[in-house]
């Protein structure tokens, strides 16, 4: 696996989104202090101490992406579907499910840190990192989790006495229409090839999941449902 930096965003009223950076930033020992501000789908706030060059910017970014934003010397953490307000340097990937960003409101407090492995959540996010899954644990709100990024899909990781619990990213809302309905029966006919499972996350939008007994299993199962999802994407959804 590429080396990256892997960073932390620590909310003041929520928690840890994770990230890795394939672009690496200067981070000084103590924590970056900031403020967020919210735009449509999206998180950024201004970070004057970062010195970032200008070189390769682009106007296109996609769900999940972490950026730069020279005329702000802005963050950016894109959660949803919006484009940028004006070019931005691609920096790296959120960890996990990125729609969590949608909790944020104006003007919260974050702090920007360098991320180190910790207790046994730590350990299990560094033998995944050894398996060539982009992964990190977090604290969000008042549980723990692993977050992972594979082929481009984020997941989060439950680690429970009995075993693991695993979660996509959301794909579509459920709505009740019959579309969606139709769109949920597919996912789960996909899942069962994949030996995972169309499910609905807290929020009730279709999401993919697993459970796995072994830690063994858990990996099988976290790019399974990475497979599943990136084939419903391409299959189903691209195609309407």
């Amino acid at each position: 696996m590429k080396s990256a930096q892997y960073v932390l965003f620590r909310f003041e009223n929520k928690g840890e989104i994770a990230a890795y950076l394939y672009e690496p930033i200067p981070l000084p020992r103590e924590p970056l202090e900031a403020k967020a501000n919210v735009w449509k789908q999206e998180v950024y706030f201004t970070v004057k101490e970062l010195r970032i060059g200008n070189e390769g910017l682009t106007t296109r970014v996609k769900r999940g992406d972490v950026a730069f934003w020279p005329p702000g010397n802005a963050l950016c953490l894109f959660y949803g579907f919006n484009q940028p307000y004006g070019p931005v340097k691609l920096l790296g990937r959120i960890l996990g499910p990125s729609e969590d960003l949608a909790w944020i409101e104006d003007g919260e407090p974050v702090h920007i840190v360098s991320y180190r492995d910790y207790g046994k959540l730590g350990d299990i996010a560094k033998n995944l990192r050894e398996e060539g899954i982009f992964a990190a644990a977090r604290s969000w709100e008042d549980y723990q989790s692993i977050v992972v990024e594979h082929e481009g899909v984020g997941l989060e990781v439950y680690v429970e006495e009995w075993g693991y619990i695993i979660e996509s990213e959301s794909i579509f809302n459920m709505d009740g229409a019959v579309l969606s309905q139709l769109y949920f029966f597919k996912l789960d006919e996909l899942a069962r090839e994949y030996h995972v499972r169309a499910d609905l996350d807290e929020e009730g939008r279709a999401i993919l999941s697993a459970y796995a007994g072994s830690y063994e299993e858990m990996v099988r199962a976290v790019r399974a449902v990475s497979g599943c999802y990136n084939r419903f994407i391409g299959e189903v959804l691209e195609k309407r």
